[in-house]
């Protein structure tokens, strides 16, 4: 899907996931595309089956496109604060599947900037 916003206010990214009962969540993990455009995901944060969420660096020095700018909210909304670019963001979810190997199921947001927000 695609989300249409002005460059400077929050957008919400919400992502909404059931697990069948035979099924085992592992985590939850948000990623983007760094820089824009590119087909390099970064990790933005991560939250593992019954676990608290982890942001993170997505340089390898550290620093961070989204440093202070994202909150993971409810079940998997991922919130961004003064958007700044067109980009494309992943929610991914890592379960175990009837007892067997790890699967992942992912599902992508595009956000494309429609001006500036005074």
């Amino acid at each position: 899907r695609t989300e249409y916003v002005q460059e400077g206010q929050t957008v919400s990214l919400k992502w909404e996931y059931t697990i069948e009962a035979s099924d085992k969540l592992i985590g939850i993990v948000w990623t983007s595309y760094d820089p824009p455009g590119s087909t390099s995901e970064f990790r933005l944060a991560v939250k593992p089956a019954g676990g608290s969420v982890v942001y993170l660096p997505n340089k390898p020095k550290g620093e961070s496109l989204y440093q202070g700018r994202i909150n993971i909210k409810d079940q998997a909304t991922l919130e961004i604060t003064n958007v700044t670019l067109d980009n494309i963001y992943h929610c991914s979810l890592l379960y175990q599947e009837n007892g067997l190997d790890a699967a992942v199921r992912s599902k992508e947001v595009r956000v494309i900037l429609t001006g500036r927000y005074y």
